[in-house]
């Protein structure tokens, strides 16, 4: 019973994991799941080209203003058709001011660079602010043209098809750890079985072997026993006479008194003097 019932969990959960999996994965999705995530997050992106032109001890700057979204990204290409080295600053507008009057300020590391004459840069954003790509021009003492193409990218919430995911992934594990747990139980019982039938199987030897042994100690003594006795002679049996009401009846029987004699002369008397010697009794 046991056995059974071990075939039937694995057989049941073999079935619902891929009742789950043909259910929930689409067709055609990608095996990896970072892949599959990233095909079904939502983001706007929005793709733009300018030529800048900036004068000597000048700047220019583009202006990202990001409101809607979770997250945002900007990618951009920087140029110089020239050739001659201008810095780059990605910085908000609070540190744009300071920059401008000459002030220290704070800009993003992964969108600034010094003395280049081309770049790519990728700034990930997670607060909504006015942000500006802050070109100088302080290292020429002529105009330059900058060729700037850049991408913005505002990310939204995991849309409904995506929700289905992280259950689905919490479902097969524990699916899959119940497999497991199932099928080293199965190995278990079913080495467990042929030690359980040798031991049945000694145990009912021994025990027809003990019978076998008693029951020809038995035929013995029941040989022995019949040799030695000896054929009983039947003795008559006493016959119970029912009493008489005369037998039950007592009898009474009267006293007769015995005869006295002489302590002197050894005759008998009947009196308490001797009447034959005179002497007392």
């Amino acid at each position: 019973m046991k056995k059974f019932r071990c075939r039937f969990s694995l057989m049941l959960c073999f079935i619902l994991l891929v009742i789950f999996l043909g259910c929930n994965l689409p067709l055609g999705s990608t095996p990896y799941l970072l892949e599959t995530v990233a095909d079904h997050r939502e983001f706007e992106v929005d793709k733009f080209e300018e030529n800048i032109t900036i004068s000597p001890n000048g700047l220019q700057s583009i202006d990202f203003n990001l409101q809607e979204g979770e997250e945002f990204e900007i990618i951009f290409t920087l140029q110089v058709k020239e050739t001659l080295p201008i810095d780059v600053w990605f910085v908000n507008e609070d540190h744009y001011l300071l920059l401008v009057n000459g002030a220290q300020f704070l800009f993003f590391i992964d969108g600034s660079e010094q003395e280049v004459t081309y770049t790519k840069k990728i700034v990930t954003l997670t607060e909504h602010d006015l942000y500006k790509l802050v070109m100088t021009n302080y290292y020429n003492n002529q105009t330059v043209e900058v060729n700037v193409i850049y991408e913005i990218r505002a990310y939204y919430a995991y849309s409904g098809e995506t929700s289905y995911l992280y259950p689905l992934l919490f479902a097969i594990v524990i699916l899959v750890v119940l497999v497991i747990v199932l099928f080293i139980k199965y190995r278990g019982l079913k080495q467990a079985e042929p030690k359980v039938s040798k031991k049945t199987s000694s145990k009912k030897g021994k025990t027809h072997k003990a019978k076998k042994a008693e029951s020809k100690i038995n035929e013995k003594a029941l040989s022995k026993k019949a040799k030695t006795r000896k054929p009983k002679k039947e003795e008559p049996k006493a016959v119970e006479i029912a009493p008489s009401k005369e037998a039950v009846e007592p009898r009474v029987f009267e006293k007769t008194p015995s005869p006295r004699f002489c302590g002197h002369c050894g005759k008998p008397v009947d009196t308490p003097y001797c009447k034959h010697c005179g002497r007392k009794v």
